[in-house]
Order: C-alpha cells, then structure tokens, then sequence
C-alpha cells in the first residue's frame, strides 16, 4: 500500500481529472478510483503499484505542456496495470477492457475511451507509431524508471520486478529477464521523445547494462 501522502496526492489527482474530462458527479467516481487502489494494492505487486502511478504521473506533469490530451494520457497511466498477473501474458489487453468499461460508466466521452485503450495496448510492445506525441511521452514515462540512480534502479525496481516473479524458478528467470532488458538495448532509441532521449538514455542504458553483466556472472 502507498504512504498516506502518496495516496492523497493520487486521489486528488484522481478527482482533478474527473472534473477536467468532464465525468458524471456521484459515487461512480468514488468507486471506480476504489477499484483501482484495490488492484494496484495487490499483494503480489511489488513494483507495479500505486507508487508506480504516482511516479508517472508526476513525470508526466512535468511534460504537461508537451502533451496533445494531457487527460487522456492521465487516464491510461491511472488504468495501464490495473490488471497484473505475472502468470499471464495478456495484462495490457485485460486492463484496456477494465479502463474502457470504467470511463464509460463515468460517462467519458467514446472518443476519449477509445484513446486510452490505445494507449494502454502500446504498453504491450513499447512502440508506438511515429510523430505520436501523446503514445511518446506516455510511454517514456513508463519506462523512466530504467534511467533512476542504480541504488534506486536495482532495490525500488529490478529487485522489486523478482519478488513479482517469486514463483519462477532462478534459472529461468534470469535468463529471460537478460532477454528483455537485451530487447530494449537493442533499440535504436529506448525513449521516444527527443527531451527525454538527451536527459535520461544514457543512464537508462548504464542501468541496463549494468543489471545485464550482473546477470551474466551467474546466468
């Protein structure tokens, strides 16, 4: 569970968002940032967690100004792993279907429902198409954690996506772990946004590397 500062700031945010996209007053507002909490309160979740929301958010209001429909990229962090079950391979996908039927019951333009389901499927593959702002900055946001200071990186992040994965197996999980991480060192680009390409690949790429050679000694 996030601290209670974390979460006040969260459901603050939450309540701004609302009145900004125009959602219907009543309790769907409540119960719908109920349910959210519920999910990122897991507690199997370890890294993706309301910590997690929190910190993209914060990320991403720091980019506001560079974003097209700042509430749609708001509402897709706030739903983008609201489904999480590391035994599955179909999350992204789960959690578009739970962000879509709960902003329609807010009464969130279909438009806007459809937005944000793309956004979070983009979280799939990491990719998104080119000059698609908004895709960008959401998912640079998501993987700023790659560029934390290593002390962070490896305790808040690396260490924390292990105990996810607490029921695999060392020497499976290790190699496939090596294999991802490997997948991004292997873009031309991690980040997609120009800003964040000059502020954070570099250490982004220190980070991986580093994780990749520890890795390497035992695996």
């Amino acid at each position: 569970m996030a601290g209670a500062e974390t979460m006040e700031w969260l459901a603050g945010e939450w309540q701004r968002l609302m009145d900004e996209a125009g959602a219907a007053n009543g309790s769907a507002r409540h119960e719908v940032f109920a349910l959210l909490v519920n999910a990122y309160s897991e507690p199997h979740r370890h890294y993706h967690n309301l910590d997690h929301i929190a910190s993209m958010l914060y990320a991403l209001i720091d980019v506001s100004g560079w974003l097209q429909r700042p509430f749609v990229v708001q509402f897709a962090t706030f739903f983008h792993d609201v489904v999480y079950d590391t035994t599955r391979n179909d999350n992204e996908d789960r959690s578009a279907e739970v962000a879509t039927a709960a902003l329609a019951s807010l009464g969130i333009a279909t438009e806007y429902c459809i937005a944000v389901d793309h956004l979070i499927r983009l979280t799939k593959s990491h990719d998104t198409a080119a000059g698609e702002s908004d895709g960008g900055w959401f998912l640079d946001a998501d993987l700023e954690v790659f560029a934390w200071d290593w002390d962070a990186y490896k305790m808040r992040y690396s260490a924390a996506i292990r105990k996810e994965y607490a029921w695999v197996d060392a020497p499976v999980y290790y190699p496939k772990r090596r294999e991802v991480l490997e997948s991004f060192l292997d873009r031309p680009m991690i980040y997609h946004t120009e800003r964040n390409r000059q502020s954070l690949e570099a250490k982004a790429r220190s980070n991986l590397t580093r994780e990749i050679a520890q890795i390497k000694v035992f695996w």
